[in-house]
């Protein structure tokens, strides 16, 4: 029997809970009634269910350690859709085994609904998340559901949306590894894999050149802070590139349909840059790290104004460091020149003063006579 790890709530991180398929079927049919006046307030005490077994909300945990028994979809984008068209589109892709519900945002004309699909067996976070693309890719989902992590709220309702809760529970065979849906994902996620290794093999010379912050003292690269800020995924969300893999992107502007934009790992400096084949993306045909697709995306490519910008608006603190340090490293420098103009002028009197020693001329030193040769000498001279 496969468990499901749960939280009673979105903000507990140590109580951990357990429960079957059979438990989230009837759960589906029989939601959590919470006594929240609003979706927003329910969604904070609801509870919640991860798509793996283990007691863990860490993403590097869960993707090491955890094992995966269902598949997941987020559609907040539903309109036109009812749990029956989704079925449809499910079964038509050979999954029989699945669960559909209703969330807590839906509204009669603003579907939104979350769908599990159930694993004949558990697997690494490898092989399920590319079967996790694939169904996103089939129903057109939050790409979301992707993140090991992530727990998604289980069936609830309040006061204001029990008469527009609807589910569907389908109780056929469970996805299996023979399943033409399950190979053709493993296909494709191979497919990605192999074209994300030829072109890191085009691109094992050295990292690309920054841009020159030109740091002084202790300042600290705003560069450096935007990179570690951003995780890619996330990133490359936000301007509209849709994953399709593991590692396969299409960039927004793409009408090829086909993934083009993969992370490729430094064997240099060790740091993770897109690169993008799409001609249209402008992004494309180079090396990218998130400071440089932030740059090219909201700033024209303009890395000057763009360090300026984020620095100002995302880093004040260390903005504002910066430019303290800036100043300091301008006081030590405007020191450092009048010291030096002072050790010239210095230098240059004492110079002076040797030149003029050495000009004028020197005395005549005649040595000290007795008595008896100075007589001597004026008799001879008569």
């Amino acid at each position: 029997m496969i468990n499901f790890t749960t939280i009673p709530n979105v903000s507990n991180n140590e109580t951990f809970g357990v429960v079957t398929w059979l438990d989230l079927q009837q759960a589906t049919c029989v939601p959590h009634r919470s006594r929240a006046r609003t979706p927003e307030t329910a969604k904070k005490s609801a509870p919640l269910v991860a798509a793996h077994n283990g007691k863990t909300r860490n993403k590097a945990e869960a993707e090491a350690n955890g094992l995966f028994g269902m598949l997941r979809a987020d559609l907040d984008d539903a309109k036109g859709r009812t749990p029956e068209t989704i079925a449809d589109a499910l079964r038509e892709q050979g999954l029989y085994s699945f669960i559909i519900y209703s969330t807590l945002s839906h509204q009669p004309e603003a579907s939104r609904y979350r769908v599990f699909v159930e694993l004949a067996e558990l697997v690494p976070f490898a092989m399920w998340v590319d079967l996790q693309f694939a169904l996103a890719e089939l129903l057109g989902s939050d790409p979301c559901v992707g993140r090991p992590a992530q727990f998604m709220i289980l069936p609830t309702i309040i006061k204001s949306t029990a008469e527009h809760y609807q589910h569907m529970i389908a109780e056929g065979a469970a996805l299996s590894p023979s399943a033409p849906f399950w190979l053709n994902a493993a296909a494709l996620a191979e497919q990605y894999q192999a074209a994300a290794a030829k072109v890191s093999q085009r691109f094992k010379q050295a990292a690309p050149k920054p841009f020159n912050e030109k740091l002084v003292g202790r300042q600290v690269s705003i560069i450096e802070c935007v990179n570690a800020s951003h995780e890619w995924p996330e990133l490359l969300a936000h301007y509209g590139y849709k994953r399709k893999g593991r590692n396969a992107w299409m960039a927004p502007e793409s009408t090829s349909g086909t993934a083009g934009v993969h992370i490729l790992t430094s064997s240099t400096d060790g740091k993770e840059r897109i690169f993008s084949h799409h001609q249209s993306d402008p992004a494309g045909n180079r090396l990218c790290d998130k400071f440089d697709l932030i740059t090219i995306r909201n700033f024209s490519g303009d890395s000057f104004k763009a360090v300026q910008e984020i620095a100002r608006e995302q880093f004040p603190d260390i903005h504002a460091h910066n430019r303290r340090e800036w100043a300091r490293a301008q006081r030590d420098e405007k020191r450092q020149q009048f010291e030096a103009m002072r050790e010239g002028t210095k230098s240059l009197a004492v110079a002076k003063g040797q030149a003029k020693a050495i000009s004028q001329p020197k005395g005549v030193m005649f040595p000290l006579l007795s008595a008896a040769q100075m007589a001597e000498i004026m008799e001879a001279a008569q």
